[in-house]
């Protein structure tokens, strides 16, 4: 939260709670959607129409898209009040009760200004949990009450946290209950299912954009990226490791032959080899290279017409035979529009 003054903001907290006492009348979801985790398979059923994304081991899912921006800047007065629903699940680094996990959140939440009321047990589908909830205020107008439910499997900690603006909480409790009621944990993996998480799935999945459509590993993400230097619109393709990605960027040819853009970009690169390959049915160069320690890389660049298209592949080295043929598969099923 911004700075605010513990009492200013607990006031607002008391305000929130003696709001919450009157009866709300609860929404009635006429379907429900049922999301089912690529990876972990980690399932649940959730209102048909909120909108839902995933990253790694964080799903989160929302009432309206303006929901999602209100809970992305809570103290915009201006943005509509929404729903939303976090289901996660965190690998433990270190042993730790669930005692300590609460103890922890509640400190962290009452240092924060917030209101914290007494906890209660809670089932998580087979798991014996804890729920605790807390209320609290970002503006006079921005109040919030969200309930945590959380519940630990060997190494891993699995926690839903359900939170609403102003009457929201309250007028969707139904939502959370079903959700809650609905969560299928993943399963224990048989010897077979103990691979690297982070390697690319076999199962692959289609992007298509005004100027690129390409196949990716269905356990990667694919997203905006910051746009550098000339490019027109960069997309990178990541997964659960920051050092093994796929960024395109976009940029005008200005008229230059792919042998000459590689002779021109060969001074940025300390390339250790060179190569050759198609690339959506045209001559594609490219560089080896290794920016640090245990990363190789590989920057392709292939023209078409007025576009150049600079493709950088990056991947833990010792993984080569886990991520760099997916990768390549990737790379060869692009497309330029």
């Amino acid at each position: 939260m911004k700075h605010f003054s513990t009492v200013f903001i607990l006031l607002f907290a008391a305000i929130l709670v003696q709001g919450c006492s009157k009866k709300t009348e609860p929404v009635k979801i006429a379907e429900w959607d049922h999301y089912q985790d690529p990876y972990y398979k980690l399932g649940f059923n959730y209102p048909k129409g909120w909108t839902v994304g995933a990253d790694g081991g964080v799903i989160k899912v929302y009432s309206t898209k303006a929901a999602a921006d209100k809970f992305f800047d809570p103290y915009d007065e201006k943005k509509p009040d929404g729903v939303e629903l976090i289901i996660a699940r965190v690998k433990m680094d270190t042993v730790k009760t669930i005692e300590g996990f609460l103890k922890e959140f509640k400190n962290e939440k009452t240092a924060s200004g917030f209101l914290v009321k007494d906890e209660e047990a809670k089932k998580l589908e087979h798991l014996d949990g804890r729920m605790i909830t807390f209320a609290g205020a970002y503006t006079k107008e921005n109040k919030i009450t969200s309930s945590r439910v959380i519940a630990i499997a060997d190494s891993i900690m699995y926690y839903i946290q359900y939170s609403g603006f102003a009457d929201l909480y309250e007028a969707n409790k139904v939502v959370f209950d079903t959700l809650l009621a609905s969560v299928r944990l993943p399963k224990a993996k048989s010897a077979a299912e103990t691979a690297d998480p982070s390697a690319p799935s076999p199962d692959f999945e289609q992007f298509d954009n005004v100027a690129f459509k390409f196949q990716y590993p269905g356990n990667f993400d694919v997203g905006i990226a910051k746009k550098k230097g000339e490019a027109s619109m960069s997309i990178e393709v990541k997964g659960l490791r920051q050092d093994c990605t796929i960024r395109f960027d976009l940029m005008a040819s200005k008229g230059l032959t792919v042998e000459k853009v590689l002779e021109q970009n060969e001074k940025f690169f300390k390339a250790s080899s060179k190569g050759q390959t198609t690339i959506d049915g045209l001559k594609a160069l490219y560089l080896n290279y290794s920016p640090a320690k245990d990363i190789s890389s590989r920057a392709y660049f292939v023209v078409k017409g007025d576009k150049l298209v600079r493709i950088l592949v990056n991947y833990f080295a010792p993984k080569k035979a886990e991520f760099l043929p997916a990768f390549e598969r990737t790379v060869g099923s692009l497309k330029i529009k």
